[in-house]
């Protein structure tokens, strides 16, 4: 699909890391998961730990909550907001952070 497109491919366990991406329409959840007993925190580490993880965010849209949504493969149908959205934390080589 048209959109972003990476300038370095991932290398699972060699140092990726997260942009986070602020007032943001999280993807379609077509490719998504939802683990609603962990924070951010673990949610990053779980994300680095499967090579397929390309992005997370926090479940809970009031902030400050538990749970986590894990997305692999390719992020579909995402937008910035001037007001409202939500952190996205998008998955990138360690060169382009």
């Amino acid at each position: 699909s048209d959109g972003c497109v990476r300038k370095t491919v991932l290398s699972c366990g060699g140092g990726d890391g997260f942009v986070r991406l602020k007032k943001m329409k999280l993807p379609d959840t077509t490719t998504a998961s939802v683990d609603r007993g962990i924070g951010v925190k673990e949610c990053e580490q779980k994300c680095l730990k499967d090579c397929k993880c390309t992005a997370f965010a926090n479940t809970d849209i009031r902030g400050g909550g538990s749970g986590c949504v894990t997305w692999t493969g390719e992020l579909s149908d995402i937008r910035n907001y001037a007001k409202g959205g939500q952190d996205l934390y998008v998955r990138l080589a360690a060169t382009d952070l």
